[in-house]
């Protein structure tokens, strides 16, 4: 019965976790988003110091070149890469600087360990437990997970979390203090912030960690965080025989407190301390009482301590984290069927969570895959445009429509006005429309002839000629010649053009405006002098003639 209640205990438990745990998220964006900036800026800060010491290792002055040697050898890991480029166009002497940093570096560094216990380099008698994910990547950027023992206890498991360290591809570490570590400001403290540094130096770390401990590692954890809030990213303190009283400058770390409801000396402590943190307006707190168990790090207590974790650096609740993951999965399959626009929206779902974590890392690297393929794309069909550029062009409007919404569209948009303005292709425009306009006059003259109206053909005729370069200019020019070799079509001509002009002479005269009609029944009189219409032309110029 007693194992029953301790069961139902529990799912209440977490359905009352979940439900506080919605509430405290919406208070989180803006404090996540400056995580994720500080460790931006931290970094970037950091490559630029490591540029100007290698400016000064490449120096003349020996003992410039001596003191950037010793700040390069501090830095460590995140010197390595930019040291082996500037090797490439080093000269002798600064290649020899270069390759003695290397050299020392290297030997401090040791990394992955290969096996998790360690030492510290400055201080061998000081050992820490370091698990690493199976699939270490010494290119990608590591949280660390500090987890701290109970008193007389050592780092070996790290209270059990040695394999979350593939699990949430993260850096477990477990100091084994060699003294009562409860108070981090008695040097415990100190001891860690050496490990960290340490390791700092071998490999890419986040600048805040994650800290747990069970009992006296619990002392220490939340001591930790509340000394140094500003390193840590977020604490879970398990059982602690004592707590410091929260204070103001770490309201804003993520906390967790878990203890059992049988571990009667150490429970009351413990909702105090939350009680306190609430009151003094802490964003974060959440807190776990497990019935039925005694001063024991509960397997309860480990995977509230894991989601706490996965919380704290990524600021998501779990179901947020499941529709990312789920967003992802779906962004992958979009683009893997050529439907980059939609992926990428999708995409710029999960890169909109307020704190940088492994799901905004994914989500950028979707944008980076759409936009290395969107570049290939483009260069396969800038290549093709020496060929045939009409292929090209229509691959380029097809490829837009792939990549609409997205940055591709304008480097495809771009693709296309640079095809479009090559000398060539200008050229080759130009003659596809001369040969359009050649065929529309063409065709329109044909209509015109059919219904004997010569004159308007042969002007729609003589344009079209004039575009000789044509198929159509040149049948245009034959067919010119065609008409004025045939008598019938000069004859029906002739009558038009004769009828069309008497036909405007007279509207003149009605209008009374025999200056403007003089001049037509002259022009039927001089072209068409032996026509019906210049004899009445002639009678007409006589008649008004008299008039005067």
């Amino acid at each position: 019965m007693g194992r029953s209640n301790g069961l139902i205990g529990s799912v209440l438990l977490s359905l009352t976790i979940a439900a506080c745990f919605v509430a405290v998220m919406s208070k989180t964006e803006c404090l996540a988003e400056a995580d994720g900036s500080a460790d931006d800026a931290a970094a970037q800060a950091e490559q630029e110091q490591v540029q100007k010491l290698i400016q000064k290792l490449k120096g003349s002055n020996a003992r410039i070149r001596r003191a950037a040697a010793e700040a390069l050898v501090k830095i460590g890991r995140p010197a390595v890469d930019p040291l082996t480029e500037a090797r490439k166009d080093a000269d002798g002497v600064a290649r020899e600087a270069i390759d003695f940093v290397l050299k020392k570096i290297g030997k401090l560094i040791a990394w992955p360990p290969p096996q998790p216990r360690c030492t510290l380099q400055d201080d061998p008698t000081q050992e820490y437990f370091a698990y690493v994910p199976k699939d270490f990547d010494p290119k990608r950027t590591y949280w660390i997970f500090v987890s701290a023992h109970g008193l007389g206890g050592n780092g070996s498991g790290a209270l059990g979390f040695a394999g979350f360290a593939h699990e949430a591809k993260c850096i477990v570490v477990a100091p084994s203090f060699k003294q009562e570590h409860q108070f981090p400001s008695r040097g415990t403290g100190k001891i860690l912030l050496n490990i960290i540094d340490e390791i700092s130096k071998a490999c890419k770390v986040r600048r805040k960690v994650f800290v747990t401990g069970m009992s006296a590692g619990g002392q220490f954890a939340h001591r930790f965080a509340l000394e140094n809030p500003e390193l840590v990213v977020g604490c879970a303190a398990h059982s602690p025989g004592s707590w410091d009283s929260p204070n103001k400058k770490a309201e804003n770390v993520p906390f967790l407190v878990t203890c059992g409801e049988a571990d009667t000396t150490r429970i009351g402590i413990a909702k105090r301390f939350v009680e306190q943190a609430k009151a003094k307006g802490y964003r974060y707190v959440k807190s776990a009482w497990f019935p039925n168990v005694g001063h024991a790090f509960c397997g309860e207590a480990v995977a509230l301590t894991k989601e706490h974790y996965r919380t704290a650096i990524t600021g998501l609740t779990p179901d947020e984290r499941k529709q990312a993951q789920a967003d992802l999965d779906k962004a992958g399959k979009l683009i893997d069927e050529d439907s980059y626009g939609p992926a990428f929206k999708v995409l710029k779902k999960v890169a909109a969570f307020p704190q940088k974590s492994v799901y905004t890392e994914r989500a950028s690297k979707g944008f980076e895959r759409i936009e290395r393929i969107g570049s290939q794309k483009i260069a396969e069909i800038e290549k093709l445009s020496v060929e045939d550029f009409r292929e090209a062009l229509a691959r380029l409007d097809r490829l837009r429509q792939q990549f609409e919404a997205t940055p591709v569209a304008d480097a495809i948009a771009q693709a296309r006005r640079k095809i479009m303005k090559r000398p060539d292709v200008v050229a080759e425009q130009q003659k596809e429309k001369d040969a359009q306009r050649a065929k529309k006059l063409y065709e329109a003259a044909e209509k015109l002839l059919a219904q004997e109206r010569y004159p308007a053909a042969l002007d729609k005729l003589r344009v079209a000629a004039e575009l000789a370069h044509t198929a159509y200019g040149a049948k245009a020019a034959t067919k010119i010649k065609e008409i004025e070799a045939d008598p019938t079509a000069a004859r029906t001509k002739a009558s038009k053009e004769c009828r069309r002009l008497l036909m405007m002479a007279r509207n003149y005269l009605a209008n009374e405006l025999p200056e403007l009609a003089r001049p037509n029944l002259e022009r039927i009189i001089k072209n068409y002098p032996d026509s019906e219409e210049a004899k009445i032309a002639r009678e007409m110029l006589k008649e008004e003639n008299s008039k005067k």
